[in-house]
């Protein structure tokens, strides 16, 4: 090989692991965030410990699964194929951008928001969390202010978000659209009004379906 050929070569193997270096660190992030939050999870679901680390193993088993199938994809279709075939399953996961917002971190993912919604203007911003007024005014004048904030789900949002979710779905994933069919528990801007849809009931643990077989 000559040695334009040798040098593209190595810039591009250097290419791919730097790709597949940051695929790892968002698969380890994935893996050990829900440590971070076991406590609110707990809390919110009124579950306890054992219910908590059956729900934060699914992962893990689903990992283990997926290890045979993925030997058989790369021995046939190739290394390449698969790695993005999976890394494009991963990415479905950016169609909403998800904030939890409390006071402490809310300047910083108002900025982080701002950011995507500038580069992925498509993609459904959803902020939750205690930090957000109570007043309709106040409300108002915070989502004009935040202004990459499309959906806010306040109070207890497991219901809520879920709800918002099938809403998402049912709309192909457009904003408008979605916002138009009036998604419950969800405070959002809609032509230059603020629209306040009804609480959902709070999930309880026991509407949850277990992700173990009964004994």
């Amino acid at each position: 090989m000559n040695e334009k050929l040798i040098n593209r070569v190595f810039h591009l193997r250097w290419r791919i692991f730097s790709i597949l270096g940051i695929a790892y660190i968002l698969v380890f992030f994935n893996q050990m965030s829900v440590a971070i939050v076991a406590n609110d999870i707990m809390k919110d679901l009124a579950c306890n410990a054992t219910a908590m680390g059956v729900m934060a193993s699914i992962y893990f088993y689903v990992y283990a699964a997926m290890q045979i199938p993925a030997g058989l994809l790369c021995d046939s279709i190739g290394s390449r194929k698969t790695v993005s075939f999976s890394l494009g399953v991963a990415a479905i996961g950016a169609l909403i951008f998800g904030f939890s917002n409390f006071i402490w971190n809310n300047a910083l993912n108002i900025k982080i928001a701002s950011i995507i919604k500038k580069r992925f203007s498509k993609s459904p911003i959803v902020f939750g969390g205690p930090n957000f007024p109570l007043d309709k005014e106040d409300r108002e004048y915070y989502l004009n202010t935040a202004g990459a904030i499309d959906f806010y789900i306040p109070f207890e949002g497991e219901a809520g978000f879920s709800n918002l979710i099938t809403s998402f779905i049912e709309n192909e994933f457009n904003i408008q659209k979605t916002k138009e069919s009036l998604p419950r528990q969800a405070v959002y801007m809609l032509n230059d009004r603020l629209h306040e849809a009804n609480m959902c009931e709070r999930m309880g643990i026991n509407d949850i379906p277990s992700p173990t077989p009964p004994a």
